[in-house]
């Protein structure tokens, strides 16, 4: 009987631990993205160019206070992959740095997450 008790708390232990490991895998990337220039002058747009809500990244070519256009694509997390106007592309993320790489304008372009580590570096500096 204790073996069987033992048994039922170690298995409802283990489904527990799964459950938590695997709704923690993917990072959320819902969230507004700055425009960001690692190579030229390590700054950030004034606006975001990005948002992602719902499976839905929407980019604003000038930025989203004032933009030239908007581009609208689907984004697969499993596949990283965004699809819209007629192509799909390739993304990364990198969850520690909160920066998005993604080739929707020539090249592969970076954006920044509101609030993410690189952020409030950037923000840190142009303070200084």
């Amino acid at each position: 009987m204790k073996k069987k008790v033992l048994l039922l708390v170690t298995m409802i232990a283990a489904a527990i631990f799964l459950v938590s490991c695997s709704s923690n895998q993917q990072a959320s990337l819902d969230g507004e993205y700055y425009f960001y220039t690692p190579s030229m002058t390590d700054k950030m747009s004034k606006t975001p160019w990005v948002v992602i809500k719902d499976k839905t990244l929407t980019y604003y070519s000038g930025g989203k206070d004032d933009p030239s256009g908007t581009l609208r694509y689907s984004v697969d997390t499993e596949k990283k992959t965004l699809t819209g106007e007629g192509k799909t592309l390739a993304y990364s993320y990198d969850k520690e740095s909160g920066v998005l790489s993604a080739g929707i304008m020539s090249g592969d372009a970076q954006f920044v997450k509101k609030d993410s580590k690189k952020y409030k570096e950037l923000k840190k500096t142009e303070k200084d």
